[in-house]
Order: structure tokens, then C-alpha cells, then sequence
């Protein structure tokens, strides 16, 4: 099953390969003026996996005691977040050079604005979110397939 999984996750990575946007000039002076922006992603929603009809219940009980993060250590699974993150910051770090990007260095539990507002103080926030992701089976069950979805936004925290 996780070898089923990692393998659907890293088709799913492959079919989301980098499509250049091209940045207005307006935004792109912009955004230049800024000096620092924070950069910070969140902790993952549980990944969607089908569940055999055969012990599945057996399977979703005996790992109910199980943390979230434990589940995907052991199913050798990383959040794609990472690599959408990566993959922006290093475009962005070519587009806009003499910003500085300071990366959180682990996920957060929660992306409630308010909270981040009274943890970061004033400036510029990006920060980037896994909504859903997993694998799903279609109604007859003769396939599978993967799903990702994800959400980035930059935000004014003044």
C-alpha cells in the first residue's frame, strides 16, 4: 500500500511540473521594494487512501493511536508542499534579488491570519498550504488516481 501510494504521489509530482508565469513589471517593482518577506508553510491535511473493503476498518482502528506525521514516516510520504515551496522561492529568489527570504524552518499547525499577525508583528508574509492530497478510486474501484491540491498566498500583515 505505501509503495502504491508513494509511487501515485510521485506521478502527481511529475505531471505538476514548473509552468513559467511571467511577472507584470509593475508587480514585479512592486514587490521589489520589499525588503524581507517571510516565508512559512503548514502541517498537512491526512493524505486521502482508499481503504480496502477486506480489513479495512481493522487497518483505520489499529492506526487510530498513530499521530498524522508518524502514519507518513511510515509510509515514506513527504508533503509536495516542499517542493511547490521550494520551487516558487527559488524562481522568486531569481526574480526578485534583492529581497530577502526567511524561511520558517517546519510547518505550522494553523494558518489563522489573526494569530500570525500577533506572532510576526508588521511585513510580508508568504506562506503556503497542502488543502487535500492522496488518492482516490474511481466509483467502480478499477482504478485509482492522485490528487493534489494546494493554495499559496502573500499577505500584508500591516
Amino acid at each position: 500500500m505505501a509503495l502504491y501510494l508513494g509511487i501515485s504521489i510521485l506521478i502527481l509530482l511529475l505531471g505538476c511540473a514548473p509552468t513559467s508565469m511571467l511577472m507584470d513589471q509593475k508587480a514585479k517593482e512592486s514587490l521589489s521594494a520589499i525588503q524581507e518577506i517571510k516565508v512559512m508553510y503548514y502541517e498537512s491535511p491526512a493524505p486521502l487512501v482508499p481503504i480496502s473493503p477486506v480489513g479495512g476498518v481493522v487497518a483505520v482502528v489499529a492506526s487510530a493511536a498513530e499521530t498524522h506525521r508518524e502514519r507518513l514516516d511510515k509510509m515514506g510520504l513527504e508533503d509536495p508542499i516542499l517542493q511547490v515551496k521550494n520551487g516558487f522561492l527559488a524562481s522568486m529568489q531569481t526574480s526578485l534579488p534583492k529581497t530577502t527570504l526567511s524561511e520558517v524552518p517546519h510547518p505550522l499547525p494553523d494558518d489563522d491570519l489573526e494569530k500570525l499577525k500577533r506572532e510576526l508583528g508588521q511585513g510580508y508574509l508568504l506562506d503556503f498550504k497542502t488543502t487535500k492530497w492522496g488518492i482516490l478510486n474511481n466509483a467502480m474501484q478499477v482504478y485509482s488516481f492522485a490528487v493534489y491540491q494546494s493554495r499559496a498566498r502573500l499577505v500584508n500583515l500591516s
